[in-house]
């Protein structure tokens, strides 16, 4: 009979790691025994297709799912999952630069056409046809050229959403464990209060990625979908908490809203710190191009 050589629990001949701790015995040769996976590899596995199953179940039975999670959901699930919405979040508002600079074409016409509306308005006798179809190809033209080569900063972009999610899950948790200090008189329960502002974070995402997606046909449905997006977020974590908060309906209630708007707070204050530099760094490749096209 053996010991684990760091926790003292008593190992079976055939085992090679430790049923407690996982730790590998080293009073055996390697090549005596055959390899067995070490019990935190298969614990880590486990933790990837949890992961996988509650985004998938978050889109379809987002209410129980959630509560589900709430309940019994792990430590390395809530891990993966903190880190992947953080990392899909970064890699969706990279989609939606790229979008937005691949839609250029569509603003200068859509531009064009306004103030061509403008122009008839206040000069009623201008000629529709002021602009012909060789103009508006040439026009085009150009504008493929400097598209071309306008340099975004994908990776400012990427690095900035992913803090930005990790800051507002941070917040959520933040608040809701001052909610317990202040309204309850039960034993703060960390983990499930981090899982709790984890599970706002998950309908955003859905919701980001099918805005984008239908952006391309319609700016107002993607801006819709968006919107329902944060309503579904809003009320999954208000079912959340109510699992996880000992309180009372309207401290609960008060929670919800007061963490709505810390984190549409906190997104407008990171938008307003970085967005400028980004997009001055757009602009400026953009007329950087266009004083090469001039020069030419």
């Amino acid at each position: 009979m053996a010991y684990c050589s760091k926790c003292g629990t008593k190992i079976e001949e055939d085992d090679i790691y430790c049923p407690n701790c996982g730790t590998r015995r080293i009073d055996i040769d390697d090549d005596s025994k055959p390899h067995r996976p070490n019990p935190n590899d298969r614990s880590a596995d486990a933790g990837f297709k949890e992961a996988a199953v509650f985004f998938v179940n978050m889109f379809l039975k987002p209410i129980t799912t959630a509560q589900k999670f709430i309940g019994g959901g792990k430590k390395n699930t809530a891990i993966i999952l903190t880190v992947s919405t953080a990392v899909m979040q970064g890699f969706l508002e990279m989609w939606k630069m790229g979008q937005l600079v691949s839609n250029i074409n569509n603003i200068v016409m859509q531009l064009t056409n306004s103030i061509l509306k403008i122009t008839q308005l206040i000069y009623p006798s201008a000629s529709p046809d002021s602009i012909n179809d060789a103009d508006i190809n040439e026009a085009m033209s150009v504008i493929n050229r400097i598209k071309s080569n306008i340099k975004v900063p994908y990776g400012d972009i990427f690095l900035e959403n992913c803090i930005l999610v990790l800051v507002s899950i941070l917040a959520s948790f933040a608040i809701i464990c001052l909610a317990n200090t202040l309204f309850s008189k039960s034993k703060p329960r960390i983990f499930k209060f981090y899982k709790t502002a984890l599970i706002a974070a998950v309908p955003i995402i859905y919701f980001e990625f099918l805005s984008i997606l239908f952006s391309y046909f319609s700016i107002g449905l993607g801006m819709a979908l968006m919107l329902f997006g944060f309503i579904d977020s809003v009320v999954c974590f208000a079912v959340a908490t109510n699992k996880s908060l000992a309180a009372s309906q309207n401290c609960i209630l008060f929670v919800t809203s007061f963490t709505s708007v810390a984190v549409i707070f906190i997104t407008l204050v990171f938008f307003q710190r970085f967005m400028p530099s980004i997009l001055s760094t757009i602009v400026s490749s953009i007329m950087d191009n266009i004083k090469n096209l001039n020069l030419q």
